[in-house]
């Protein structure tokens, strides 16, 4: 019985090792978060919820961490932009259409757009480095 738990557990692990998701903590994140979030909904007085507070303040802490981790886990894979990596992509994409469409008004207009979305994007949106 015992090693045919053990095997269930390595093919448990191998299907795990062979998922695209392994090197991303995004998943662990929104679990916890839905336990937080189970937590706080399932006290229905402010007692309660204090009663539960350290608990509550663990997942938070736990939370932190993972992203902590899977800000820093993004970064070294290379999957976050920093702000001037956004400028120059835009840069290229701006070429491109210069390189398609020639009426000026309408090239000014499409840059003036594109830059305008990029000021848009909040803190969370770019890394800046």
């Amino acid at each position: 019985m015992r090693n045919y738990r053990f095997t269930l557990l390595q093919a448990r692990l191998d299907e795990l090792a062979d998922s695209d998701g392994r090197k991303t903590l995004t998943d662990e994140v929104a679990i916890l978060r839905g336990v937080l979030e189970l937590h706080v909904n399932s006290c229905s007085s402010e007692r309660e919820l204090l009663m539960r507070s350290s608990t509550i303040s663990e997942l938070v802490t736990k939370i932190e961490r993972v992203v902590s981790q899977c800000h820093k886990l993004e970064s070294s894979l290379g999957q976050l932009l920093d702000k001037t990596a956004i400028l120059e992509f835009t840069s290229k994409i701006i070429q491109i259409i210069t390189d398609i469409v020639s009426d000026e008004d309408q090239l000014k207009k499409i840059s003036d757009r594109l830059l305008n979305e990029i000021g848009k994007l909040g803190s969370d949106d770019i890394v800046t480095s």
